[in-house]
Parts: structure tokens; C-alpha cells; sequence
């Protein structure tokens, strides 16, 4: 390679040769014409670099106009007679300026230089060139501001603007300061409600409430101090802080308030459960409002959001409304229906039972003579009770305990005067209100038998009717407990059939109508159907009984 080119500038320095061609011009003229055409090409790769250069100082430019322009403003805006045609024409052309600057930067990133032709390249250094030559002629024309006029209206702008920013200072701390004092005020007035609320709640934890309070207080103050955020919005999250606190005692009233119903309706919507094995509310439900209950519902009244705590609160509380009824309704009926629960005090041994029964038997024969008119009305309630029980599937035991209470339910007859019981003709109202406390008197003899306490309520309310006409306590429908209920029908239907001193005793299918069309009214209509089939069993005994008179009817 060397000795080729060797040869060829040997070759180059000789003059021309045998033919007279002079080689060395000639290969300098090809050259010069290599390197015109490779002109462009240098030019296209330069000017990219150049651009970039142009970019850079126009930033640059701009920056500095900016700053002088802020100067300028506060300078202008103390003067005495502003031009404020000259000032918008400057401002005019900078903002123009400005814009041209960024547009052609946007252009200058978006296009890939290495893809763009000569002619573009070409036009956008010329971009740059203009807009360069505009921003120098307005930096002329700021720096010729007269130098006087610029420090004056610098210090004295300087001097007003930190009197401003004091006197704001001053403002804004007691804004800031007032604010303070009203969530302190708040805290203080939540703090007089616990100290004076009656119960815990299982939903609202006050303690809580008062730290997230405290510490959200706390960090407004932290705020302030290091001016992190705008006064007015500080302010604003302070109001809102305030309103929230202030509006949480009554909130918590609401809350407590539908908790409790809450509480109730899963109360009773457990034993109804656990007892009977009936449901009425779907469980997914039931954890839906649960969980909006104790989750939803304490946040949001911790955070003062009133709005949608309202809409949760509403929600629940139809939710309670909606359930409410039918299960109490539920339970109630369950209740009613129930026979009788077994305890300990109760005797579960039948031959105790029946020994008891026996001895109450004799107390209540005794008792009976002194109403000779009535046979032994007890006994025949006590046997009819027992039939319609049957009808009704109930327990043994239950049935004889249910025979006890017919037995026993006009036991206290024994306090009533024997004048009243055997007088013929209407009763005074004085007479009938003293007639009327003998429930009581039964109910309060039974009670004395530990044993017998789960009767009480048979023998107590056997004279309530189901319209709530009856006494002595007016109870209606499934208020009035099964028992009494069984024990009603049979008595009055004993009292139909056998003599009394105020009229003749009805036949045995008079009886039976007289019930059937007391059904609804002073029966349990489910009771009165039951009873009808199982004195229908026995109709012979009672017919036969009727013509005989008062012999003893064996139970």
C-alpha cells in the first residue's frame, strides 16, 4: 500500500507526461469538484449539532427575558404614571416570543434530525435564528430601561410587597388561630357527651375517636407551621375537621340508637334460631348490615362524613324495619305455641306428677262445694284441656302439667266471698271486679308451688280472649300463651254444658256452635277446631253426665 502511494505521488509531482497531460491539475480539479458535491452532505451532518446549539441559547434566553420582565413588572407597577400601552406591548411580544420558542422546541423533538431533509433542517436552524434576534432585541430594549427609575420602583415594590406579605401573616395566623380554638372547643363539648352518656357502645369507640381527632388537629398545626399548604385550603380542611366533631355526638345518639334496634332484631333472630330452627332473614344479608354496622358506620363518623353516614344509617334501619315485625311476629307465635320448657325445679317423674295431681284433685273438691251449681267444673276443664293437648301433640309430661293447671285455675276462688259465688241475677260492676281478681288469686297459689311456676302464666290469663276483650291484663292473639288459650275454651265450653244460676246449660252441639262462633273473636281460632275434635271424642260421657247431673267425672 505505501509503495502505491509512493508511485502515485511521484507520479502527481512529474510534469505531464509524453502526451502533455498534467495530472497533478487534473486530479486537484477532481477533487474540488468531490468536495463541492460532498458540501451538503457535510452541511446536513453539522447542522443538527447546530440546531441544538440554537435550541439551548434561546432557553437560555429566555429565562433571562423572564426574569427581567418580573422586574420589570414590579418596577412599572410602582411608577407614578404607568404606561400600561408601552408595558402590554412589551408583554405582548414576550409571551409571542415565548410561544414561538416552544413551538418550534416541540417541532425540533418531535422530527428525528437524522431523518429530515437539508431544506428542513435548514429552515428550522433559521427558526431558531429569528426567534434569537427577537429575544435580542427585546433584552436591548428592557436593559436601556433608565436605570433610576428601575432601582426606585425595585426597592420600593421590595418594601410594600414585604409589608403585604407581613400584614397577610398576621391575618392568616389568627385565622389559623380561631380555627384551632373552635376544634378545641368541639373536642371539649364531645368530651362533656361521653362524660354524661349512658352505655357503652359496641359500635362507637369514643376513645379512638378523640385520638384520630387529637392527631388530625395536631397536623393541621404541623401544616401551618411549615406552610406546606395554601392558608384557605388549611382552613378549609379545619372547618370541615370542626363541623365533623361537633356533629358526632348527635350522630353517635342516631347510631346508638339503631345499634340497639339492631342488636335486638339478631337477638331475636338467634333464639329463633337456636330454639325453633327457623330463619326469616337471609344470613348474607344479615352480614351485609353487620358489616356496614360496625365497619362502614364508625369510620365514616370518625371522618365526619355525614352525607353517605346518613345513607347507611337510613339503610339499616330499613333493613331493621323490613325484618322487624315478621320476626317478632315469628317469635311470638314460636313463643305461644311453645308447650312448656322443663327445668330443674319441675318434676319430671310421672308417678310424682300423678300423686300431685291426685292430692290437687282432692283440694279442688273441696274447694268445689262450696259452688255446688257447678259440679266439678275443674275436673271436666282438666280432662277436655288434656284431649285437645293430645290433638295438639304435645309431650306427655306437658299434658299432665297442662291437667294441673286446669285443675287449679279457679283455685282462688277460695278468696271470693260465698255470697257472690252462689247469688242469682246480674252482678253489681263492684261485684264483677272482685269476680274478675280470681285469675290472680289461682296464679298467686300456684306460684307459691316452686314446681308449678311454669303454669303460672296458663292459669293467670285462662279468662283473655283473643280479640283482647278478655282480662285481666287485655292480651291479645299470640300474646296470650297456648296453655291459657286450651284452658279458655274448655272452661267456658264446661260452663255452656252444665248448670249455672243465671240460665239452663246448653246442649252439647249448642256448646259446640257457641265455640265455633266464638273463633277469632274469644278463641284461638287454632285452638277452637282442635278442641271441637277432641270434645267430639267424649260426647257420650258429657251427655250422659248431663242427664245424670253432677256425678264425678274420672281424668
Amino acid at each position: 500500500m505505501n509503495n502505491v502511494k509512493t508511485k502515485m505521488s511521484s507520479k502527481a509531482k512529474s510534469g505531464p507526461d509524453q502526451n502533455g497531460t498534467d495530472h497533478a491539475k487534473q486530479k486537484g480539479e477532481q477533487k474540488s469538484i468531490f468536495w463541492k458535491m460532498g458540501a451538503p452532505i457535510r452541511e446536513w451532518r453539522n447542522l443538527p449539532e447546530e440546531i441544538r446549539a440554537l435550541a439551548e441559547k434561546s432557553a437560555r434566553n429566555i429565562t433571562l427575558l423572564y426574569e427581567m420582565m418580573i422586574d420589570y413588572r414590579l418596577s412599572l407597577m410602582k411608577t407614578v404614571y404607568p404606561n400600561e400601552k408601552i408595558n402590554q406591548s412589551i408583554w405582548n411580544d414576550f409571551y409571542r416570543i415565548r410561544r414561538d420558542h416552544e413551538h418550534t422546541n416541540e417541532i425540533n423533538l418531535k422530527k428525528a434530525r437524522f431523518f429530515s431533509g437539508l431544506k428542513n433542517l435548514r429552515s428550522l436552524r433559521h427558526e431558531w435564528q429569528t426567534i434569537i434576534a427577537r429575544e435580542g432585541v427585546l433584552l436591548d430594549l428592557i436593559i436601556r430601561a433608565p436605570a433610576s427609575l428601575k432601582f426606585y420602583n425595585f426597592k420600593r415594590g421590595y418594601e410594600e410587597l414585604r409589608k403585604q406579605e407581613k400584614l397577610n401573616e398576621e391575618y392568616n395566623e389568627r385565622r389559623f388561630k380561631e380555627s384551632y380554638n373552635a376544634i378545641e372547643m368541639a373536642l371539649g363539648y364531645v368530651q362533656d357527651y361521653i362524660n354524661k352518656r349512658e352505655g357503652p357502645s359496641q359500635v362507637l369507640n369514643f376513645s379512638e375517636a378523640m385520638q384520630a381527632w387529637t392527631d388530625k388537629m395536631h397536623e393541621m398545626a404541623d401544616l401551618q407551621k411549615s406552610g406546606r399548604l395554601a392558608i384557605d385550603e388549611l382552613l378549609k380542611r379545619m372547618e370541615t375537621l370542626k363541623n365533623g366533631i361537633f356533629e358526632a355526638p348527635p350522630m353517635a345518639k342516631w347510631i346508638t340508637a339503631v345499634e340497639e334496634r339492631f342488636t335486638r332484631l339478631i337477638k331475636d333472630h338467634d333464639l329463633l334460631e337456636k330454639n325453633y330452627h327457623k330463619s326469616i332473614i337471609h344470613g348474607a344479608e344479615m352480614e351485609d348490615m353487620k358489616g356496614i354496622l360496625n365497619e362502614v358506620v364508625p369510620r365514616m363518623w370518625i371522618n365526619g362524613e355525614s352525607e353517605p353516614l346518613d345513607r347507611y344509617l337510613k339503610q339499616v334501619e330499613t333493613f331493621i324495619s323490613a325484618h322487624e315485625p315478621a320476626l317478632q311476629e315469628e317469635l311470638a307465635y314460636q313463643e305461644r305455641h311453645r308447650p312448656w320448657s322443663s327445668n330443674s325445679d319441675a318434676i319430671k317423674d310421672a308417678d310424682e306428677i300423678d300423686m300431685l295431681t291426685s292430692f290437687i284433685q282432692i283440694m279442688i273438691n273441696a274447694i268445689e262445694a262450696r259452688e255446688s251449681h257447678m259440679g266439678d267444673h275443674s275436673a271436666t276443664v282438666a280432662r277436655l284441656a288434656r284431649l285437645t293437648a293430645e290433638e295438639l301433640q304435645w309431650s306427655e309430661q306437658e299434658i299432665k302439667y297442662l291437667q294441673i293447671a286446669g285443675l287449679m285455675h279457679d283455685v282462688g276462688k277460695i278468696w271470693i266471698p260465698d255470697t257472690l259465688l252462689t247469688k242469682v241475677g246480674p252482678l253489681t260492676d263492684n261485684e264483677i271486679q272482685v269476680l274478675r281478681m280470681h285469675p290472680y288469686y289461682s296464679a298467686k297459689i300456684v306460684t307459691s308451688i316452686k314446681a308449678l311456676k311454669d303454669i303460672v302464666p296458663w292459669v293467670y290469663n285462662h279468662h283473655e280472649r283473643w280479640d283482647g276483650k278478655g282480662y285481666p291484663d287485655g292480651l291479645r292473639q299470640n300474646e296470650i300463651p297456648l296453655g291459657a288459650s286450651i284452658i279458655a275454651v274448655a272452661e267456658a265450653f264446661s260452663s255452656m254444658i252444665f248448670n249455672r244460676l243465671s240460665r239452663e246449660p246448653l246442649s252439647f252441639d249448642q256448646a259446640i256452635n257457641e265455640v265455633r262462633a266464638g273463633s277469632g273473636k274469644q278463641f284461638d281460632p287454632d285452638v277452637t277446631e282442635q278442641f271441637i275434635t277432641a270434645a267430639t271424642k267424649i260426647r257420650g260421657e258429657l251427655e250422659e253426665r248431663q242427664q245424670k247431673g253432677f256425678s264425678s267425672l274420672l281424668i
